[in-house]
C-alpha cells in the first residue's frame, strides 16, 4: 500500500528501510525516503507504518518486556 503518494513510497519500502537499518525515526524517514515532504497528508500513516516496522525489528528478548503490541509500537516510535 502506498503511504506517501507525493513521493510514491509504499509501506513495503518503509519496512525494508527499517530492516536495513537506514531508518529509525520519522526524521530519518523524511530524509531517506522523502515521506511527508510534499503535501504532508501521509505523516500520520507514515508514523504508524514506521512504528509497526520498528516493533517487528526488535530482538525477541526486547519484545518479552512489553505487554501489548501497542506498547511496543509506542516505545519504538519514541526511540
Amino acid at each position: 500500500m502506498y503511504v506517501c503518494i507525493c513521493k510514491s513510497v509504499s509501506s513495503h519500502e518503509i519496512r525494508d528501510a527499517v530492516e536495513r537499518g537506514d531508518v529509525s525515526s520519522l526524521s530519518c524517514l523524511r530524509k531517506c525516503l522523502g515521506v511527508g515532504t510534499g503535501c504532508g497528508i501521509c505523516l500520520e500513516s507514515a508514523k504508524e507504518c514506521l512504528s509497526d516496522a520498528l516493533a517487528r525489528n526488535l530482538p525477541c528478548d526486547a519484545v518479552a518486556q512489553y505487554e501489548s503490541p501497542a506498547e511496543i509500537r509506542i516505545t519504538a516510535a519514541l526511540a
